[in-house]
């Protein structure tokens, strides 16, 4: 769940937690209550900023099928199984302030 908050390998240190990285998740929360499709598209905003960005990002597409499983993982952690919906307020501390 690194990628939401944190930079690639290639540019430094994978594990400080990335304010610009993390805004640019946050671009794709649009309302209070995330929902499956919200985090989908965060992570695969991820996916193609580094893409574009990291000469030498690569990951096979069962690497990439994986980390939507674990848009789906926060969505159910800190939310409502059920309904696929998390509050953003707790999605953003968790990746913002906890997991710093």
């Amino acid at each position: 769940m690194d990628e939401y908050s944190r930079t690639d390998a290639y540019f430094g240190n994978v594990l400080a937690f990335n304010q610009s990285i993390f805004d640019e998740t946050k671009t794709h929360f649009t309302a209070d209550i995330i929902n499956i499709e919200m985090a989908a598209k965060a992570r695969l905003g991820r996916i193609k900023t580094s893409q574009a960005t990291n000469p030498t990002y690569e990951m096979s597409e069962l690497g990439n099928q994986f980390t939507f499983g674990e848009s789906v993982a926060y969505v159910g952690l800190m939310g409502d199984k059920v309904s696929g919906t998390a509050n953003r307020s707790w999605v953003e501390w968790f990746f913002g302030e906890f997991w710093c």
